[in-house]
């Protein structure tokens, strides 16, 4: 790679990284829950310091390897479905162990076991199919929930923060932040973790998180 080469895919890069803030930001006056009132502003903060890095490690060639290999060879939505169906009901179907361990499941699971602050890790393609994974989620398929829905945002990507909820499996209130993720100017998936929540100033509330 020249180095020219190389200073397109950088400005590109911070021009992702730029474009991408600048929708998030405007998310509080579009029901985004980061400015809700049950979230401290040390809660806010790190929430939003820890959204530059999942966009940062989006950009990982692990992450992108994987989804261009996935949506080269999109499963169908009854596909999907089917799965998503056995995964719900199955708690030793072989696809939850394999999704935690290839390559993206290994990548997410040193990001979740080396930063207490993260309960959950999962990539998921243009269809709201996951990827891989760290650790199991109650279902196989996101394509139907706003953390997919919001951030994929019809192609055009953007970062998306989700409600302050009880996550049953980490036993704890966190947010999921979702990440578009980028191959030059193309959407081809969304990144989502799950971030702990540091002051609790609600009842329980045990929706599901995943």
């Amino acid at each position: 790679m020249t180095i020219h080469q190389k200073t397109i895919i950088i400005f590109i890069t911070l021009f992702s990284l730029t474009n991408l803030f600048s929708s998030s930001s405007s998310l509080a006056n579009n029901g985004n829950d980061i400015n809700g009132k049950n979230i401290s502003n040390r809660m806010k903060y790190l929430v939003q310091k820890h959204a530059s890095f999942i966009l940062n490690w989006s950009f990982n060639p692990i992450i992108i390897k994987a989804l261009k290999n996935r949506n080269m060879n999109p499963q169908s939505l009854k596909t999907i479905k089917k799965i998503d169906a056995d995964w719900i009901k199955n708690d030793n179907l072989k696809l939850k162990k394999e999704l935690q361990t290839n390559e993206v499941g290994k990548f997410l699971k040193d990001k979740i076991i080396n930063n207490q602050l993260y309960t959950e890790a999962f990539l998921c393609d243009k269809n709201g199919a996951i990827v891989g994974l760290y650790p199991v989620t109650t279902d196989y398929w996101q394509g139907d929930e706003d953390k997919f829905i919001k951030s994929y945002n019809s192609g055009q990507g953007t970062i998306f923060y989700g409600p302050l909820l009880y996550d049953k499996s980490a036993k704890t209130h966190s947010i999921q932040v979702s990440v578009p993720v980028k191959d030059w100017n193309e959407t081809i998936g969304v990144l989502i973790f799950g971030i702990k929540n540091l002051r609790i100033r609600i009842k329980n509330n045990t929706q599901d998180t995943h």
